[in-house]
């Protein structure tokens, strides 16, 4: 028992820590969203209720018992998923946050799917073809990361396609106006769309999210460019790719062992950049009307509904966190030499 515990600290270690991350995590939350101007009662009221109304509302909240009580029941609740009903809809916060969180989650793997694509074709291009346009034009771009951050690329996007061109489809949603949504099989919008088959919703829904995604992969790509390139000439210069290329192995082949001894660092910088893709798809969400966690947030900043913005932190934190700990996992199958605590055979 001690042999297996040792060979897999490794990843026991790692799983362990999630759900303490994820206390310290909620804490800090508890704290920020406090911090935050505005007063509930009178947001939810308009103003308009006495004194005396107020603190009816304060108490039926919980807001006039003191901070630490108010922090270890919101700790007791969150054991129990409990967190609390909103006071912009009057849902069940969680059930309100996990039937958006698949929308969100939806378009930042699609916009990290297209991101990775393309820095694959343009590192592979500045590498095993240095001397060609393709290089100059992928070396330049990966040395632009964080120069222009995707909302920005978004607000060009809707003003040269929409405005000017009248090419995209208005930023008004996730389908045209006269078109209904699908029946909800999977709650993630776009592939539920697919399942319906009906090409006129597909194509509706297709052309809605083109240019979210594409500023949201143009912006990221990038950051996974400056990891790769510098990867990939490692490889190919590596003992291992000249004895493939002695040894008779076609350029392919050695193409893809360069690949794939380059992929974990490169699978690092992506579980980070989902963290932030996820505060990028937020933002898209709410300036291409896509719905999703980012109007939901906007609303509960904006009503000063703490339990909704309690909900929407601590629910993207976890998600963040379990990717995080899925890409560290991949990352040390993918690579045992950074394994802690495994014993070699």
């Amino acid at each position: 028992m001690r042999t297996w515990f040792s060979n897999n600290r490794w990843w026991l270690a790692r799983l362990a820590a999630l759900p303490l991350h994820l206390f310290a995590f909620a804490i800090v939350v508890f704290f920020i969203v406090r911090l935050v101007p505005g007063d509930a009662a009178i947001t939810m009221t308009e103003g308009q209720a006495s004194a005396e109304q107020l603190d009816e509302i304060r108490e039926s909240l919980g807001l006039n018992e003191p901070v630490i009580v108010q922090l270890g029941l919101f700790l007791l609740n969150l054991l129990r998923l409990d967190f609390g009903t909103a006071n912009s809809t009057g849902q069940s916060v969680f059930s309100d946050v996990i039937s958006r969180v698949p929308q969100t989650l939806e378009l930042t793997l699609m916009a990290l799917f297209v991101a990775a694509v393309i820095a694959v074709l343009l590192s592979a291009a500045a590498v095993f073809a240095p001397k060609s346009p393709f290089a100059l034009v992928a070396r330049g771009y990966s040395r632009a990361a964080g120069a222009l951050p995707d909302f920005c690329l978004g607000i060009i996007a809707i003003l040269v396609f929409y405005v000017v061109l009248r090419v995209s489809p208005a930023p008004l949603g996730r389908l045209d106006a006269r078109m209904s949504s699908p029946e909800s099989v999977t709650n993630f919008p776009f592939f539920d769309t697919l399942l319906s088959g009906n090409s006129a919703l597909i194509a509706s829904a297709a052309s809605h999210l083109v240019l979210p995604i594409a500023a949201m992969s143009l912006a990221y790509a990038p950051y996974l460019m400056k990891q790769l390139i510098p990867g990939l000439e490692e490889q190919v210069e590596a003992p291992s790719t000249r004895f493939r290329i002695a040894s008779g192995g076609s350029r392919f082949m050695m193409i893809v062992s360069v690949f794939r001894r380059a992929l974990p660092a490169v699978l690092v910088v992506s579980g980070s950049l989902l963290g932030s893709l996820i505060g990028g798809a937020v933002v898209m969400e709410s300036m291409f009307g896509l719905g999703g966690i980012g109007q939901y947030a906007v609303n509960a900043v904006n009503a000063s509904d703490y339990p909704a913005m309690q909900g929407v932190l601590i629910v993207i934190v976890a998600v963040v966190l379990l990717i995080f700990l899925i890409v560290d996992l991949l990352t040390l199958i993918l690579d045992p030499r950074r394994r802690v605590g495994a014993v070699s055979a």
